[in-house]
């Protein structure tokens, strides 16, 4: 009998090596059928359970097997890797430290080992066993790449980026070496490394142009964090070929659109955020608790139609939900203004509390405001939130309501703010470094002391309530230069008042670059070479507000010299 279940062992062993793997299994069952206790056959049973996914079944096996020899180090091994495959890595642990007393150079065990501890956060202790696997094979390939990985986990970028390169030279046609270091050197932010080390890959062909959308859909973020919009669309549109039901990449693929002035489509893909569990705009992360709110209380409304279609507003009552911030707001509302040509019954809109008399004015009672969430007892037949509506409308670049003025100023608050501020033979620019001085996004945020140049020509007010450490040091020392009005400002119809009364407003994008541009008030906008979609590329004029010109740094460039030397020969003009 003996000799039989061998030949059959023999046959089913052939017979997998082949990846015949369900004719392994038949003959297999033959040889467990002479003798359901037989080493060898209830091994390569577990095996191919395993392979199979049947992975409770081939636990089954190879807890058999140690009941039958509890000192094989195999049967040690197979049973902790099927656990780990179970999640049951605290009981796949106990196997692999038996495999490894049985021989403390036992690789493999001491590789999966350290998977275990990793899944069990244990990061240290996993370090430890991948560097005592390492110390016996240190060409082990699976070894590195896990390894690299728990790096990754414990913000060791570097060290994770050296042993993805170690791979490289014992593999070079290692995906996962490719892929994972091509993130790494995007983590640390080192984009232009990060685009030579995909572009060698894929002239390599280890990364496939037909499958892998999720690393083009990085390289088309990073393309666009850099500037470089026309590579980054390419990019989108590559990743959206192998995957044209993602909606990541229909997103992404809307600011490149949004960016490049193609608004029609690029305002349709936009829409593509609410797919998404948290918004992710090329770098500006929107996973706070508050986006998550809004994310979480938009779903709430899934039950209310949405406007699709302008002609079913005739009578009927439509709720604007707000989503994002105050400078969105200002900039969409000019919408509200064409819905209400549509004759609705009634037009409710969310509005931040900051901002609800403010709005209140502009609109009058054509409009009812409420809180952001608040119950809504009225009947609802629509719902849209408001940066939706240039979608609704179809805009295109050319088609922007109310570029020149939208917004106006009580002549009470203009008046009370006119006898405050200075009147002396210089002109007033308010200004702005920042929208929250613990906004740490670079793009956002210049140094307060790059518009002490401008105090020769102008009488310079800050209009912002809050700036950061430097620059409050910096103000501390130059009180007389600029004048911190921010602080007595505390209500956006005040804010409208004292930007109705400059002569010019200079900032960075920031809720008072929408505010002044709704207002009409002449204003200079200053922006980084990555910026948001809404100012477009290589422009020194907005669509959206006719009195707004744009002053752009150079990607070359490390400061904003230029710009505000520019800036300079402008006001010059406006003196003369």
């Amino acid at each position: 009998m003996q000799q039989e279940i061998s030949i059959l062992i023999s046959k089913a062993t052939e017979a997998l090596n082949n990846n015949k793997i369900n004719e392994a299994k038949n003959i297999i069952k033959k040889a467990l059928i002479l003798n359901n206790s037989d080493f060898e056959a209830l091994n390569l049973m577990g095996i191919i359970m395993g392979i199979q996914n049947y992975n409770s079944e081939a636990k089954t096996c190879f807890k058999k097997l140690i009941k039958l020899n509890p000192k094989n180090i195999i049967a040690n091994f197979n049973l902790a890797r099927t656990l780990s495959v179970l999640n049951e890595d605290h009981e796949a642990i106990i196997y692999y430290k038996k495999a490894i007393e049985l021989d403390k150079n036992y690789h493999d065990a001491l590789c999966g080992y350290g998977m275990s501890l990793f899944k069990l956060n244990k990061f240290t202790e996993a370090l430890k066993q991948y560097n005592n696997a390492l110390n016996i094979n240190p060409n082990s390939i699976v070894c590195l790449i896990n390894k690299a990985i728990l790096l990754n986990k414990i913000n060791k970028n570097k060290e994770a980026i050296n042993c993805c390169d170690e791979v490289l030279k014992i593999n070079q046609s290692v995906y996962e070496a490719w892929h994972n270091k091509i993130i790494y050197l995007l983590e640390l932010e080192l984009n232009e490394e990060a685009i030579s080390c995909f572009e060698d890959g894929k002239r390599l062909k280890i990364i496939d142009t037909t499958k892998d959308y999720k690393i083009f859909l990085k390289l088309a973020q990073v393309y666009y964090k850099l500037g470089l919009h026309f590579d980054s669309e390419i990019n989108c549109k590559i990743a959206f070929k192998i995957n044209p039901n993602s909606s990541e990449i229909k997103y992404n693929l809307a600011l490149s659109q949004l960016i490049s002035g193609n608004l029609l489509e690029g305002f349709k893909n936009y829409e593509h955020r609410f797919n998404l569990p948290s918004l992710n705009l090329y770098g500006f992360k929107k996973d706070d608790p508050e986006s998550f709110y809004v994310l979480k209380y938009l779903k709430n409304l899934e039950n209310i139609p949405k406007l699709t279609n302008l002609s079913h507003l005739r009578n009927k009552t439509l709720l604007i939900a707000n989503e994002q911030g105050y400078g969105d707001f200002i900039q969409f509302s000019r919408f509200i203004y064409k819905l209400l040509e549509y004759n609705p019954k009634q037009i409710i809109v969310e509005v931040h509390k900051n901002l609800q008399d403010f709005i209140k004015f502009q609109f009058n009672s054509s409009v009812k405001i409420v809180d952001i969430g608040f119950f809504i007892k009225d009947k609802i037949d629509f719902v849209i939130t408001l940066p939706s509506l240039p979608f609704l409308f179809k805009t295109t670049l050319n088609s922007i309501p109310y570029s020149n003025k939208y917004f106006s100023v009580s002549r009470i608050l203009s008046s009370k703010w006119k006898k405050i501020l200075e009147n002396n033979k210089k002109i007033n620019i308010g200004i702005a470094c920042s929208g929250n001085f613990e906004n740490k996004n670079y793009i956002r945020s210049i140094d307060l002391e790059n518009f002490e140049s401008l105090k020769k020509y102008a009488n310079l007010f800050l209009l912002q309530n809050s700036i950061n450490n430097n620059d409050q040091k910096f103000l501390a020392s130059k009180q007389s230069l600029i004048k911190f009005i921010g602080r007595d400002i505390n209500f956006f119809d005040d804010l409208a008042a004292v930007i109705q009364n400059m002569d010019l407003v200079i900032s960075i994008d920031t809720v008072f670059t929408h505010l002044a541009g709704a207002l009409g008030k002449k204003t200079y906008l200053i922006l980084s070479g990555y910026h948001d979609w809404r100012w477009l590329l290589n422009t020194n004029y907005s669509p959206w507000y006719d009195s707004l010109n744009i002053y752009r740094r150079k990607k070359n460039e490390n400061n904003w010299e230029g710009v505000f030397s520019n800036i300079i020969k402008d006001l010059q003009n406006i003196k003369t």
